[in-house]
């Protein structure tokens, strides 16, 4: 039984540039005779025919291409069947960085140095969003 094609359009909640970056890890996959899925509601990718990968292992074949925005973090995590476990993670930047330097230093479990992570993207992202609102309405007035 053949694995369908994987289709980056079916990955939603991280915007055209997670799209972008979903096709990348899938040529990445793929140029290593891996497959890709994407689960909608858990939004997290499996590696089908990861299972004899080591994380650091394939975190080198994701490492090949370059990304915007969205990068590939692969977990600690597998399937029923032992293959990889991938999320996407927002590209830090240097407005982030000190959330998550104080994450690590306030020594908080992995869920919570997410959550903060994920407070971090949606305030940065909001922030970026304002801007833009700012601009167009300036824009309009002139």
């Amino acid at each position: 039984m053949s694995t369908p094609a994987f289709d980056p359009t079916h990955v939603t909640g991280y915007g055209t540039t997670g799209q972008v970056t979903a096709m990348k890890m899938n040529e990445a996959a793929t140029s290593h005779s891996l497959g890709l899925t994407y689960n909608t509601d858990s939004k997290r990718f499996t590696v089908l025919g990861s299972s004899y990968l080591s994380k650091e292992a394939l975190e080198k074949i994701f490492a090949k291409k370059n990304y915007d925005g969205w990068q590939p973090q692969v977990l600690d995590e597998t399937d029923s069947f032992g293959n990889r476990v991938v999320r996407l993670a927002d590209v830090i930047s240097s407005t982030e960085e000190p959330y998550r330097t104080a994450a690590n230093t306030l020594g908080l479990t992995p869920m919570e140095k997410e959550d903060i992570a994920t407070e971090s993207e949606i305030l940065n992202r909001n922030a970026e969003l304002i801007k833009r609102i700012k601009h167009r309405l300036q824009e309009q007035q002139e």
